[in-house]
């Protein structure tokens, strides 16, 4: 055998030989390592060496808990962990590299050379914000906005100036912390702010005001038959108001709800209720009284399409003038039959009608309900020759427990239980007098004057409105 045949066939068994030893090594370290991280594999400066995906996950996140960094803002240093400022580390990625095998030879690389898979951190910037905000102002965060505001008694509006604010730089934050969070210890951060203005600026606050005066100037009317309705300074004020947002960003809004109130009201004061005519009538059907004639009234017909129009206008930002239509309502003539006995008495009462008789020759007083007597005729003093009691059908204006009665010539106090009827005149009691069922020189000062118990009576019993008849 030659030497050169001797070498190939001791080369031969060498290399069979690292053949053999790369295939058993191959299969013990697949076999021992199946499912684990290789030797040498290193995740957030962590030896996860042999680890499962459950353990690396585990262990990276034990370490990330515990890591604080420090946030220099402004003259002051803030500590926070990586997870309250919003810093996090997505484990399952990491641990899914590193179970991962990125090639064949893998196994046999990490027996001799380390491999370290990079962290990659992110940045809530909602959290960050948070954290931000809970530690400074808000207003140097994020300014003062603009504010427009209306005096509610003269209507003026008025800007307050917004003012700047200043952020943070996330994007430059975001790499900062990145690479302080790549450190095994704790590091400090400084927090770069920008100045930001508010989103709702001075210059658009005042672009607000404009809009605002501008709807304010509309020229808006209402017409009907020549009379012309317009809405107060104040109304159009109160037409336009001011919406503000969360972040106080404010826009100008058409009130429809006062636009309606005021179209509302024209249509009230155009809007006429019919009255009904009330004629009393005997039984016969023969008129006893003409108590009122009918009057027709009158109801507003456009009303909703008025309203609609008013708002259109206000929101497309044009004048508007329109018309009011109206239809007639028209007014019933009412009879009623009067009490059987009415014809015999001073005055045609309807059957459950309360009414007054004053009896100026008599000298007496008598309540009525219908025709049937209530109280009386009792005995009273009306007018003196000087000073008559005014006569006629009139109606109880007031009542009246005491006050002071005055005249050209006399000062009375404390007359009690008055019914007025005809201006001055009233019933009334007389505690002065002890006597009734006179005038002349004697009477009163045109008053009719009543014993003061019986005065009482006639003053629970009577309503305003009842009905007094004054004759001779």
């Amino acid at each position: 055998m030659t030497k050169k045949r001797l070498a190939a066939i001791i080369a031969g068994a060498i290399a069979g030989a690292l053949i053999l030893i790369m295939g058993v090594t191959y299969l013990v370290v697949y076999k021992s390592y199946q499912g684990l991280a290789l030797p040498g594999t290193h995740v957030s400066n962590l030896d996860v060496s042999s680890m499962t995906h459950d353990e690396i996950m585990e262990a990276v996140e034990k370490q990330e808990s515990a890591k604080n960094i420090s946030l220099q803002i402004e003259d002051e240093t803030k500590t926070v962990s990586l997870a309250d400022f919003g810093v996090s580390l997505d484990s399952q990625q990491l641990a899914d590299q590193a179970i991962a095998r990125p090639a064949w030879y893998s196994y046999y690389s990490s027996l001799f050379k380390d491999r370290v898979i990079p962290s990659k951190y992110s940045l809530d910037n909602a959290k960050a914000k948070e954290y931000l905000y809970s530690v400074m102002p808000p207003e140097l965060l994020n300014g003062k906005p603009a504010v427009v505001s209306v005096n509610q008694e003269s209507g003026e509006v008025s800007v307050s100036e917004s003012v700047d604010g200043n952020v943070p730089d996330l994007e430059k934050l975001i790499s900062d912390v990145e690479a302080v969070a790549q450190a095994p210890a704790a590091a400090t951060v400084e927090v770069a702010f920008k100045v930001e203005p508010p989103e709702f600026d001075t210059a658009k606050a005042k672009e607000l005001v404009e809009k605002i005066n501008a709807k304010r100037a509309l020229d808006v009317a209402l017409d009907h038959d020549g009379k012309n309705y317009q809405p107060s300074a104040a109304e159009t004020a109160s037409f336009v108001s001011i919406t503000t947002a969360d972040n106080g960003a404010q826009d100008l809004e058409v009130n429809t709800e006062a636009i309606a109130k005021w179209v509302g009201g024209v249509v009230s004061e155009v809007n006429v209720k019919p009255k009904n005519g009330l004629r009393k009538v005997y039984e016969s059907g023969a008129i006893a009284q003409i108590v009122r004639k009918p009057k027709d009234g009158r109801q507003v017909t456009n009303s909703d399409d008025l309203l609609k129009s008013v708002i259109a206008a206000y929101q497309d930002g044009q004048s508007f003038k329109g018309k009011i239509d109206t239809e007639v309502l028209e007014a019933q003539d009412v009879s009623k039959v009067v009490s059987p006995n009415a014809a015999k008495l001073a005055y045609a009462a309807l059957p459950d009608e309360k009414w007054i008789d004053v009896n100026l020759t008599n000298h007496t007083a008598t309540a009525y309900v219908g025709d049937q007597i209530a109280r009386g005729p009792v005995a009273m003093v009306n007018g003196a020759d000087k000073h008559p009691t005014v006569q006629g059908t009139f109606a109880v204006w007031a009542k009246v427990r005491s006050q002071t009665m005055r005249g050209r010539d006399y000062v009375t106090p404390g007359v009690p239980w008055i019914l007025y009827f005809h201006g001055d005149y009233a019933l009334h009691g007389a505690p002065w007098r002890s006597s009734f069922g006179y005038a002349g020189k004697a009477g009163s000062h045109g008053c009719i004057n009543l014993p003061v118990a019986t005065a009482k009576w006639f003053y629970d019993w009577a309503e305003i409105g009842t009905t007094v008849v004054s004759h001779e």
